[in-house]
């Protein structure tokens, strides 16, 4: 019984929605054909099915036929956030003569049903049409950025063609106008980013923008903003790169980047350049401040590996031990400085960027070893000195107890201050997690064996690398982990990055 109400209720809806699209087809006068817009708008809520199948195509036609458009607007808007969009769209995109009615109304029209199917598929459909381009160019026009930067989205070809139109001449008018007068940041920011979308993954469009007078505008005094736009026109697959490199070095966008810590473009402007490379090394370069961004920026793990390969460093000795240590967790070449350390113990001047060096170089301390007596140190720097003895496979005279108890204070003392840069940091108290777990198991199984106070004394052998077996790979395995996480949390940002929000 409930089954044949509902088939009853179906059938009638179905003949009221028949009536309404004869109505709309047969109107005359615009209020008709309004009132009529309206009750469909209703039905398509409640049986969005029903008007697809049935009213779908006198729905669309109307569009040119009625001044107001929003209902027609709303009820296409309805039809796509119902459980039944994808048949939505695959009846717009089934007949070209659907994109034609709607490429043939007014500007705010189109933007508006961008707005409401904000969809590829709609997207591919109306760019099969020659009227997209100008249509488009009337979005910068009228301030449809937006909706311009989502249409455009990585269609190449699309890009290419609307700056062969004049795309880049109209945005940059808009872009340096509202700079200028600063009184609309909106209008800044989102006629950039449709510069931004224009250049993005088309070489084609980054060659003609630096060839062309516009980037003398952006780069007489570049601003923030300014930043990304030019980062798209350093890519190495241009002809040009070099050039680029070296002009935009002229226009002092250097010295903005390293203001705006912008290492990214400080990055590009450097790499393969030697006369940029030479000039960043002699007027900008303070590597305290960058080995200190390392934590916050791939970019500037790029430019520390870039200094380490191709050229010496020009620091204080104050700074060199932590800059070392970074160096050789990301696998560079770093200078010998034992001496200093020597120097260092001898004045009574250790400290823990010292003991920490000694720990990831894993150089030899046989010139040092009798200075580092843990018993002679106060916390945490005795206890950093027991797990350099362990790291070089040197046993000490402590119980089994003693020798976790000391670690777990250390790995505590980590974790609870910022010893150093985060990823050295991280990488120490990574390593002290293996140890406890290694000798923690080593004690249960009662495989330790505790040397005598006087064998302690007398073995000041150096130990060799051969000899550094087993400890010596986990300290290699917690950096190695240590890096690999790192470099993914920057691959999620940078990722993240790119994907801003229109």
């Amino acid at each position: 019984m409930v089954f044949e109400r509902w088939r009853m209720q179906s059938k009638n809806t179905q003949d009221v929605l028949e009536v309404l699209k004869n109505r709309l087809e047969s109107a005359s006068y615009e209020e008709d054909r309004i009132e009529t817009l309206q009750k469909l708008y209703s039905y398509s809520i409640s049986n969005p099915n029903d008007v697809l199948d049935l009213c779908f195509d006198a729905i669309v036609k109307s569009i040119e036929m009625t001044d107001i458009k929003s209902q027609q607007a709303m009820i296409l808007h309805a039809l796509y956030t119902s459980s039944y969009s994808e048949l939505m769209l695959e009846k717009f995109v089934s007949k070209n003569e659907y994109s034609q009615v709607v490429l043939r109304c007014d500007v705010h029209f189109i933007s508006r049903i961008i707005r409401t199917i904000n969809s590829n598929t709609l997207y591919s459909f109306l760019s099969e049409e020659n009227s997209i381009t100008t249509v488009l160019m009337s979005f910068i026009k009228n301030g449809y950025f937006k909706e311009f930067c989502s249409f455009v989205g990585k269609n190449t070809t699309l890009k290419e063609t609307l700056v062969f139109e004049g795309a880049f001449e109209e945005l940059m008018k808009i872009y340096t106008f509202e700079k200028r007068i600063m009184a609309r940041e909106e209008r800044i920011h989102s006629s950039r980013m449709c510069l931004v979308s224009l250049l993005d993954g088309s070489a084609k469009n980054q060659q003609y923008f630096f060839d062309s007078d516009l980037v003398q505008s952006i780069t007489k005094e570049p601003i923030a903003d300014d930043i990304e736009m030019l980062q798209m026109l350093l890519n190495p697959e241009l002809k040009n790169y070099a050039i680029c490199q070296k002009g935009l070095m002229q226009c002092g966008v250097l010295e903005t980047a390293m203001q705006l810590k912008a290492y990214g473009i400080i990055y590009s402007l450097i790499d393969s350049n030697e006369e940029n490379f030479k000039t960043f090394i002699e007027n900008h370069l303070c590597l305290e401040s960058l080995i200190e961004e390392c934590d916050n920026s791939v970019e500037a793990f790029k430019i520390v590996e870039l200094l380490a390969r191709y050229t010496y460093f020009p620091i204080a000795h104050d700074h060199s031990f932590r800059i070392n240590t970074l160096l050789c967790i990301l696998g560079c070449s770093f200078a010998d400085l034992n001496y200093l350390i020597v120097d260092a113990v001898q004045k009574d001047k250790l400290n823990m960027d010292h003991l920490i060096y000694l720990l990831f170089t894993q150089s030899t301390i046989s010139s040092i070893r009798q200075y580092l007596n843990y018993a002679e140190y106060e916390e945490p720097l005795g206890s950093m000195c027991i797990l350099i003895y362990l790291s070089f496979s040197i046993q000490l005279d402590l119980s089994p107890h003693q020798l976790i108890a000391k670690l777990k204070y250390l790995r505590l003392y980590f974790l609870n201050n910022k010893v150093t840069l985060d990823s050295i940091n991280e990488s120490v108290t990574s390593t002290i997690d293996q140890y406890i777990q290694q000798f923690g198991c080593t004690f249960e199984r009662k495989e330790y064996s505790l040397p005598s106070k006087k064998d302690a004394e007398q073995n000041t052998s150096a130990p060799t690398i051969n000899s550094v077996t087993e400890s010596k790979s986990v300290i290699v395995e917690g950096v190695n982990n240590r890096i690999k996480s790192l470099f993914s949390k920057f691959t999620k940002k940078d990722q993240e990055k790119q994907n801003y929000d229109l």
